[in-house]
């Protein structure tokens, strides 16, 4: 879930998706933007595009803080949200093996940086929800 500069139309939105490295994944989207009644596009590693923008403003004004919450069920589904609107879907992750063979990203690293726009954290937390 990328962390922008809350305009839309700027070059990062907050709730983008980008699929980096050798995963892959699918998302609803139409013309590269999120629609969650878009028909399903595979995004990543030798597919249609790495980037899923957001068409959604959901940012608090600059100096207040925001809650972003990715929710992960599996490989199957994540679903974006900030301040409680939900920006972004995608479902079927998967990662190329050493084989080659496509295989579902059930695990990983959780990774958050800061680059391009002012971005500070806090309360960071990490909730494993059963079922």
């Amino acid at each position: 879930m990328q962390m922008g500069d809350g305009k839309i139309g700027s070059p990062y939105v907050s709730g983008d998706l980008f699929v980096i490295g050798n995963t892959r994944c699918d998302s609803p989207s139409a013309e590269g933007k999120f629609d969650a009644d878009a028909p399903m596009v595979t995004r990543g590693a030798g597919a249609g595009g790495t980037r899923a923008a957001v068409t959604v403003h959901a940012e608090k004004p600059h100096g207040e803080w925001n809650l972003a919450e990715v929710v992960v069920h599996g490989s199957e589904k994540a679903e974006f949200y900030l301040n409680g609107k939900l920006l972004n879907v995608i479902r079927n992750m998967k990662f190329e093996d050493a084989d080659g063979e496509w295989k579902p990203l059930e695990k990983g690293h959780i990774s958050i940086q800061a680059e391009w726009a002012e971005l500070e954290y806090r309360a960071i937390r990490i909730k494993e929800i059963e079922g």
